[in-house]
């Protein structure tokens, strides 16, 4: 299978047209964000680790369902639920999806519990604890906590991020629609993702500055008194929003580099 080599400006366009997509139908795509974020919630919740090894599982089929939904927005298709469901029936790629998803849980859990430190140093656990014996959150207590975190945890944690969901990029769709085996479609994804590294950068600068910028107007709109559950609920809508156009633009770079389409 051949991945096309795209110029780096292909990541511009992938989000263009991502949101060209999104905006069509952003109610379903935030709708579908929220499930998704409930359920990874409620995992975590009822299962811990365990949870997040579910979530890993299912993930490559809840991210094939959105290109699904973005494969018949973009064609000008009705969103028939029937026919969006219809490839999941099929036991060859369902299976293959959830291998993928085990593999993705597998290294998740490897990189996050043996390569990635502690969150919270041990040894500061004790004056957190102590700072927030009154089971209030005080200035204290949120000094103890902000002091005994470990940024090279986070910095770890972000990497592994980009790094699996790069490796992963393809993977849900070279098995929906090319019906590639899941240590293939690994292979091929990364294939593609290194012939197009320009285009990936270029797409995750746009999507750094992007947010960036909603940041910034989120902190104007604070300075100027508007703050509680609703500015917090509108800046939640503004990121799912951009993160969903990033899944619309997942679509669209597939069809570029292993369909050659526009």
């Amino acid at each position: 299978m051949q991945a096309v080599k795209l110029p780096a400006s292909a990541g511009l366009n992938w989000l263009k047209k991502g949101f060209a997509i999104f905006k069509k139908r952003p109610t379903l795509f935030i709708a579908l964000a929220f499930v998704w974020n409930f359920n990874t919630i409620i995992s975590m919740q009822l299962l811990g680790i365990f949870g997040i090894f579910s979530v890993a599982l299912v993930q490559p089929v809840y991210i094939a369902f959105i290109l699904m939904c973005t494969h018949f927005i973009y064609e000008g298709k009705k969103l028939d639920w029937n026919e969006l469901f219809e490839p999941f029936r099929e036991l060859k790629i369902l299976k293959s999806l959830l291998i993928a998803g085990f593999i993705y849980g597998v290294v998740f859990l490897i990189l996050d519990i043996f390569l990635t430190p502690a969150l919270i140093n041990e040894s500061d656990v004790p004056n957190i604890v102590a700072a927030g014996n009154n089971g209030e959150m005080t200035v204290d207590s949120y000094n103890a906590i902000i002091s005994s975190i470990n940024p090279i945890a986070i910095i770890m944690t972000v990497i592994n991020s980009i790094v699996l969901t790069l490796v992963y990029w393809f993977v849900p769709a070279l098995i929906l629609w090319n019906n590639v085996e899941p240590i293939k479609s690994i292979v091929f994804s990364c294939v593609g993702v290194l012939r197009n590294i320009g285009a990936f950068i270029t797409m995750a600068v746009s999507f750094i500055i992007i947010g960036f910028a909603i940041w910034l107007l989120m902190l104007i709109v604070m300075s100027i008194g508007i703050t509680g559950v609703f500015f917090a609920f509108i800046l939640q809508l503004i990121f799912i929003s951009l993160l969903m156009t990033v899944y619309c633009a997942m679509y669209i770079s597939y069809r570029q580099i292993y369909q050659n389409a526009s």
